[in-house]
Protein backbone atom coordinates (compact mmCIF):
# COMPACT_ATOMS: atom_id res chain seq x y z
CA UNK A 1 0.00 0.00 0.00
CA UNK A 2 1.51 3.46 -0.80
CA UNK A 3 2.19 5.18 2.40
CA UNK A 4 1.07 8.54 3.72
CA UNK A 5 3.31 11.74 3.43
CA UNK A 6 4.21 12.22 6.98
CA UNK A 7 3.57 15.62 8.59
CA UNK A 8 5.99 17.47 10.95
CA UNK A 9 4.57 17.45 14.23
CA UNK A 10 4.40 20.43 16.27
CA UNK A 11 7.75 19.91 17.87
CA UNK A 12 9.43 19.88 14.88
CA UNK A 13 7.69 22.79 13.84
CA UNK A 14 8.43 24.97 16.94
CA UNK A 15 12.40 23.49 16.69
CA UNK A 16 12.46 24.56 13.28
CA UNK A 17 10.85 28.38 13.69
CA UNK A 18 13.42 28.74 16.33
CA UNK A 19 16.16 27.72 14.48
CA UNK A 20 15.41 29.88 11.73
CA UNK A 21 14.52 32.90 14.18
CA UNK A 22 18.42 32.52 15.87
CA UNK A 23 19.88 32.06 12.39
CA UNK A 24 17.88 35.22 11.15
CA UNK A 25 18.96 36.86 14.16
CA UNK A 26 23.10 35.95 13.52
CA UNK A 27 22.91 37.04 10.14
CA UNK A 28 21.22 40.38 11.07
CA UNK A 29 23.53 41.20 13.58
CA UNK A 30 26.54 40.05 10.66
CA UNK A 31 24.87 42.31 8.12
CA UNK A 32 24.63 45.46 10.44
CA UNK A 33 28.03 45.18 11.04
CA UNK A 34 28.89 44.76 7.43
CA UNK A 35 30.78 41.93 7.18
CA UNK A 36 30.90 39.77 4.16
CA UNK A 37 28.69 36.63 3.36
CA UNK A 38 26.62 37.78 6.78
CA UNK A 39 23.46 35.99 6.12
CA UNK A 40 25.55 32.56 5.97
CA UNK A 41 27.65 33.05 8.62
CA UNK A 42 26.09 35.20 10.84
CA UNK A 43 23.28 32.14 10.58
CA UNK A 44 25.84 29.00 11.05
CA UNK A 45 27.22 31.33 13.84
CA UNK A 46 23.71 32.02 15.56
CA UNK A 47 21.79 28.49 15.37
CA UNK A 48 25.41 27.12 17.03
CA UNK A 49 25.47 29.07 19.42
CA UNK A 50 22.06 27.96 20.23
CA UNK A 51 22.95 24.29 20.28
CA UNK A 52 25.78 24.78 22.87
CA UNK A 53 23.64 26.45 25.24
CA UNK A 54 20.93 23.09 24.96
CA UNK A 55 18.69 24.59 22.72
CA UNK A 56 16.70 21.56 20.63
CA UNK A 57 17.19 22.68 17.25
CA UNK A 58 15.89 21.54 13.77
CA UNK A 59 16.19 21.94 9.88
CA UNK A 60 14.33 19.31 7.45
CA UNK A 61 15.45 17.98 4.91
CA UNK A 62 12.61 19.13 2.67
CA UNK A 63 13.47 22.78 3.21
CA UNK A 64 17.65 22.15 3.23
CA UNK A 65 17.08 20.04 -0.28
CA UNK A 66 14.91 23.15 -1.50
CA UNK A 67 17.44 25.88 -0.31
CA UNK A 68 20.38 24.16 -2.01
CA UNK A 69 18.05 24.03 -5.38
CA UNK A 70 17.38 28.07 -4.62
CA UNK A 71 21.45 28.50 -4.51
CA UNK A 72 22.16 26.00 -7.09
CA UNK A 73 20.21 27.70 -10.03
CA UNK A 74 21.58 31.18 -8.64
CA UNK A 75 25.00 30.08 -9.17
CA UNK A 76 25.06 29.75 -12.69
CA UNK A 77 24.19 33.26 -13.59
CA UNK A 78 28.04 34.01 -13.28
CA UNK A 79 28.99 31.70 -16.20
CA UNK A 80 30.15 33.47 -18.81
CA UNK A 81 31.86 33.40 -22.13
CA UNK A 82 35.44 35.03 -20.26
CA UNK A 83 34.36 31.92 -18.13
CA UNK A 84 35.16 29.35 -20.49
CA UNK A 85 38.26 31.17 -21.88
CA UNK A 86 39.69 30.78 -18.21
CA UNK A 87 39.64 27.46 -17.98
CA UNK A 88 42.59 26.91 -19.97
CA UNK A 89 44.36 28.13 -16.85
CA UNK A 90 43.03 25.48 -14.47
CA UNK A 91 44.55 22.24 -15.00
CA UNK A 92 47.95 23.33 -13.68
CA UNK A 93 45.71 24.83 -10.48
CA UNK A 94 43.88 21.43 -10.09
CA UNK A 95 47.68 19.78 -10.27
CA UNK A 96 48.88 22.08 -7.57
CA UNK A 97 45.57 21.27 -5.30
CA UNK A 98 46.04 18.09 -5.68
CA UNK A 99 49.76 18.55 -4.19
CA UNK A 100 48.61 20.33 -1.09
CA UNK A 101 46.12 17.85 -0.27
CA UNK A 102 48.55 15.34 0.21
CA UNK A 103 50.26 18.11 2.30
CA UNK A 104 47.47 18.69 4.55
CA UNK A 105 47.17 15.21 5.33
CA UNK A 106 50.65 14.84 6.13
CA UNK A 107 50.90 18.19 8.02
CA UNK A 108 47.84 17.23 10.21
CA UNK A 109 49.11 13.88 11.51
CA UNK A 110 52.51 15.38 12.22
CA UNK A 111 50.98 18.03 14.63
CA UNK A 112 47.72 16.04 15.76
CA UNK A 113 50.64 12.77 17.17
CA UNK A 114 52.20 15.15 19.24
CA UNK A 115 48.80 14.87 21.24
CA UNK A 116 48.59 11.21 21.06
CA UNK A 117 46.16 10.84 18.44
CA UNK A 118 46.30 7.55 16.42
CA UNK A 119 47.45 7.79 12.81
CA UNK A 120 43.76 6.35 11.63
CA UNK A 121 42.20 9.65 13.84
CA UNK A 122 44.69 12.28 12.51
CA UNK A 123 43.95 11.15 9.01
CA UNK A 124 40.83 11.34 8.98
CA UNK A 125 40.53 14.20 11.32
CA UNK A 126 42.19 16.65 9.01
CA UNK A 127 40.87 15.26 5.58
CA UNK A 128 39.91 18.46 3.37
CA UNK A 129 36.20 17.76 2.43
CA UNK A 130 34.44 14.68 1.66
CA UNK A 131 32.85 14.69 5.25
CA UNK A 132 30.06 11.78 5.05
CA UNK A 133 32.69 9.87 3.09
CA UNK A 134 35.44 10.54 5.84
CA UNK A 135 33.05 9.73 8.69
CA UNK A 136 31.85 6.53 7.27
CA UNK A 137 35.71 5.03 7.06
CA UNK A 138 36.55 6.65 10.00
CA UNK A 139 34.26 4.27 11.90
CA UNK A 140 34.71 1.84 10.12
CA UNK A 141 38.90 2.31 10.36
CA UNK A 142 38.46 2.00 14.68
CA UNK A 143 39.49 5.89 15.08
CA UNK A 144 38.36 8.29 17.85
CA UNK A 145 34.94 9.62 16.71
CA UNK A 146 34.47 11.99 19.30
CA UNK A 147 38.16 13.68 18.33
CA UNK A 148 37.24 13.05 14.20
CA UNK A 149 33.55 15.07 14.45
CA UNK A 150 34.98 17.73 16.70
CA UNK A 151 37.90 18.57 14.61
CA UNK A 152 35.86 18.65 11.40
CA UNK A 153 33.37 20.71 12.76
CA UNK A 154 35.55 23.23 14.41
CA UNK A 155 37.36 23.78 10.24
CA UNK A 156 34.21 23.99 8.74
CA UNK A 157 32.70 26.52 11.68
CA UNK A 158 36.12 28.31 11.36
CA UNK A 159 36.23 28.65 7.68
CA UNK A 160 32.07 29.71 7.22
CA UNK A 161 32.80 32.38 10.08
CA UNK A 162 36.25 33.53 9.24
CA UNK A 163 37.10 33.32 5.55
CA UNK A 164 34.57 35.97 3.90
CA UNK A 165 36.04 38.63 6.60
CA UNK A 166 39.50 38.02 5.52
CA UNK A 167 38.91 37.67 1.50
CA UNK A 168 37.25 40.88 2.63
CA UNK A 169 40.21 42.62 4.50
CA UNK A 170 42.78 41.63 1.19
CA UNK A 171 40.48 42.77 -1.57
CA UNK A 172 37.83 45.05 -0.20
CA UNK A 173 37.53 46.36 -3.23
CA UNK A 174 35.89 43.53 -5.80
CA UNK A 175 33.96 40.92 -3.11
CA UNK A 176 30.70 40.94 -3.62
CA UNK A 177 30.56 43.09 -6.54
CA UNK A 178 29.78 40.06 -8.57
CA UNK A 179 26.55 39.05 -7.37
CA UNK A 180 23.87 39.64 -9.59
CA UNK A 181 20.67 39.97 -8.10
CA UNK A 182 18.50 41.53 -10.75
CA UNK A 183 17.85 40.90 -14.69
CA UNK A 184 16.47 42.79 -17.23
CA UNK A 185 13.19 44.62 -16.79
CA UNK A 186 11.30 42.62 -18.96
CA UNK A 187 11.98 39.24 -17.79
CA UNK A 188 8.59 36.98 -17.50
CA UNK A 189 7.32 34.25 -14.80
CA UNK A 190 7.70 31.74 -17.17
CA UNK A 191 11.67 31.88 -17.70
CA UNK A 192 11.86 31.52 -14.03
CA UNK A 193 9.50 28.31 -14.10
CA UNK A 194 11.97 27.22 -16.71
CA UNK A 195 15.26 27.91 -15.04
CA UNK A 196 13.87 26.24 -12.07
CA UNK A 197 13.02 23.55 -14.32
CA UNK A 198 16.05 22.71 -15.79
CA UNK A 199 17.65 23.47 -12.30
CA UNK A 200 15.51 20.49 -10.77
CA UNK A 201 15.90 18.23 -14.22
CA UNK A 202 20.10 19.05 -13.31
CA UNK A 203 19.70 17.95 -9.61
CA UNK A 204 18.43 14.83 -10.23
CA UNK A 205 20.32 13.53 -13.18
CA UNK A 206 23.45 14.60 -10.46
CA UNK A 207 21.79 12.49 -8.11
CA UNK A 208 21.25 9.43 -11.00
CA UNK A 209 25.31 9.74 -11.41
CA UNK A 210 26.09 9.99 -8.16
CA UNK A 211 27.52 13.51 -7.98
CA UNK A 212 28.53 14.37 -4.66
CA UNK A 213 26.16 17.40 -3.04
CA UNK A 214 23.91 16.11 -5.92
CA UNK A 215 20.52 18.87 -5.87
CA UNK A 216 23.43 21.97 -5.54
CA UNK A 217 25.95 20.90 -7.64
CA UNK A 218 23.57 19.60 -10.60
CA UNK A 219 20.98 22.66 -10.10
CA UNK A 220 24.23 24.79 -10.63
CA UNK A 221 25.75 23.21 -13.73
CA UNK A 222 22.02 23.30 -15.46
CA UNK A 223 21.70 26.64 -14.23
CA UNK A 224 24.98 27.37 -15.83
CA UNK A 225 24.17 25.72 -19.86
CA UNK A 226 21.06 27.81 -20.05
CA UNK A 227 22.68 31.01 -19.14
CA UNK A 228 25.69 30.51 -20.65
CA UNK A 229 23.93 29.39 -24.05
CA UNK A 230 21.90 32.49 -23.17
CA UNK A 231 18.28 30.56 -23.06
CA UNK A 232 17.36 32.43 -20.32
CA UNK A 233 18.57 35.37 -18.25
CA UNK A 234 16.65 34.90 -15.53
CA UNK A 235 18.79 35.42 -11.81
CA UNK A 236 16.98 34.50 -8.76
CA UNK A 237 15.61 37.57 -6.60
CA UNK A 238 17.74 38.63 -3.80
CA UNK A 239 14.45 38.44 -1.60
CA UNK A 240 15.05 34.68 -2.04
CA UNK A 241 18.32 34.20 -2.08
CA UNK A 242 18.78 35.68 1.67
CA UNK A 243 16.58 33.50 3.29
CA UNK A 244 18.11 31.00 1.50
CA UNK A 245 21.53 31.68 3.11
CA UNK A 246 19.93 31.96 6.22
CA UNK A 247 18.37 29.00 5.67
CA UNK A 248 21.85 26.90 4.63
CA UNK A 249 23.27 28.59 7.30
CA UNK A 250 21.31 26.92 10.29
CA UNK A 251 21.79 24.21 8.65
CA UNK A 252 25.38 23.94 8.82
CA UNK A 253 25.42 24.90 12.55
CA UNK A 254 23.42 22.13 13.22
CA UNK A 255 27.26 20.06 12.66
CA UNK A 256 27.48 21.21 16.07
CA UNK A 257 24.79 18.72 17.54
CA UNK A 258 26.33 16.76 20.58
CA UNK A 259 29.19 18.94 21.18
CA UNK A 260 29.59 20.52 24.82
CA UNK A 261 31.58 23.05 26.23
CA UNK A 262 33.54 19.93 27.70
CA UNK A 263 34.04 18.49 24.50
CA UNK A 264 35.60 21.76 22.78
CA UNK A 265 37.50 22.11 26.03
CA UNK A 266 39.52 19.00 25.68
CA UNK A 267 40.18 18.59 22.34
CA UNK A 268 40.25 22.36 21.20
CA UNK A 269 44.13 22.58 21.20
CA UNK A 270 44.96 19.83 18.92
CA UNK A 271 42.00 20.40 16.70
CA UNK A 272 42.81 23.77 16.03
CA UNK A 273 46.49 23.16 15.24
CA UNK A 274 45.20 20.51 12.99
CA UNK A 275 43.00 23.49 11.21
CA UNK A 276 46.34 26.11 11.57
CA UNK A 277 48.09 23.24 9.62
CA UNK A 278 46.09 22.61 7.29
CA UNK A 279 45.45 26.21 6.20
CA UNK A 280 48.76 27.26 6.37
CA UNK A 281 49.54 24.21 3.60
CA UNK A 282 46.42 25.50 1.28
CA UNK A 283 47.31 29.02 1.48
CA UNK A 284 50.63 28.40 0.01
CA UNK A 285 48.73 26.26 -2.51
CA UNK A 286 46.80 29.23 -3.28
CA UNK A 287 49.31 31.95 -3.06
CA UNK A 288 51.69 29.90 -6.17
CA UNK A 289 48.72 29.59 -8.10
CA UNK A 290 48.34 33.10 -8.00
CA UNK A 291 51.73 33.31 -8.57
CA UNK A 292 51.89 31.43 -12.10
CA UNK A 293 49.19 31.83 -13.18
CA UNK A 294 47.81 35.07 -12.24
CA UNK A 295 43.81 34.15 -11.12
CA UNK A 296 42.85 36.55 -8.29
CA UNK A 297 43.76 35.68 -4.48
CA UNK A 298 40.52 35.62 -3.08
CA UNK A 299 39.32 33.02 -5.27
CA UNK A 300 42.45 30.62 -5.16
CA UNK A 301 42.19 31.04 -1.54
CA UNK A 302 38.53 29.78 -1.52
CA UNK A 303 39.18 26.92 -4.17
CA UNK A 304 42.47 25.45 -1.84
CA UNK A 305 40.93 26.38 1.63
CA UNK A 306 39.87 22.79 3.26
CA UNK A 307 36.45 22.94 3.29
CA UNK A 308 32.94 21.20 2.31
CA UNK A 309 31.83 21.56 -1.46
CA UNK A 310 28.72 22.88 -0.48
CA UNK A 311 30.37 25.65 2.37
CA UNK A 312 33.09 26.80 -0.22
CA UNK A 313 30.90 27.02 -3.66
CA UNK A 314 28.53 29.12 -1.70
CA UNK A 315 30.39 31.12 -0.09
CA UNK A 316 32.33 31.90 -3.42
CA UNK A 317 28.88 32.44 -4.99
CA UNK A 318 28.13 35.37 -1.84
CA UNK A 319 31.08 36.89 -2.31
CA UNK A 320 30.76 37.12 -6.42
CA UNK A 321 33.75 35.28 -7.02
CA UNK A 322 33.88 32.96 -10.02
CA UNK A 323 31.61 29.61 -8.64
CA UNK A 324 33.19 27.38 -11.60
CA UNK A 325 36.32 27.86 -10.74
CA UNK A 326 35.80 27.92 -6.85
CA UNK A 327 33.50 24.75 -7.49
CA UNK A 328 35.27 22.40 -10.27
CA UNK A 329 38.15 22.54 -7.62
CA UNK A 330 36.53 21.07 -4.64
CA UNK A 331 34.40 19.03 -6.89
CA UNK A 332 37.21 17.18 -7.94
CA UNK A 333 39.33 17.36 -4.67
CA UNK A 334 36.12 15.71 -3.01
CA UNK A 335 36.08 12.84 -5.73
CA UNK A 336 39.59 11.60 -5.21
CA UNK A 337 39.48 11.93 -1.32
CA UNK A 338 36.14 9.56 -1.58
CA UNK A 339 38.72 7.41 -4.02
CA UNK A 340 41.48 7.53 -2.73
CA UNK A 341 40.91 7.43 1.35
CA UNK A 342 39.16 3.67 1.41
CA UNK A 343 42.76 2.62 -0.56
CA UNK A 344 44.80 4.13 1.68
CA UNK A 345 42.84 2.97 5.11
CA UNK A 346 43.16 -0.39 3.67
CA UNK A 347 46.86 -0.01 3.49
CA UNK A 348 46.75 1.37 7.39
CA UNK A 349 44.68 -1.66 8.62
CA UNK A 350 47.21 -4.12 7.00
CA UNK A 351 50.34 -2.14 8.28
CA UNK A 352 48.28 -2.10 11.48
CA UNK A 353 47.17 -5.84 11.61
CA UNK A 354 51.29 -6.39 10.96
CA UNK A 355 52.51 -4.70 14.10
Amino acid sequence: MPLKPTLPSRSEIMRTLATLALATLGGTAFAAVGLPAAWLSGAMVGATCGLIFGLRLHVPNALRDLTMLVLGVSMGVGVTPATLHAMARWPASLAILGATVVAIICAAIIVSRTFGWDRNTAMYASAPGALSTVLILAEESGADMRRVVIAQTIRLFLLVAVLPFVLALIDPHTIGTGLRTQGPANTAIVDYILLFIAGIAGAALARLLRIPAPILIGAAIASSLVHGLDLIEAPVPLAIQLPAFVILGAYMGLRFHGTTFAMLRAEIAASALIFLSSTIVALAGAFLVHWLLAIPLTETMVAFAPGGIEAMTIIAFSLGLDVAYVGTHHLLRFLALALTLPIVSTVLRRINDRQ
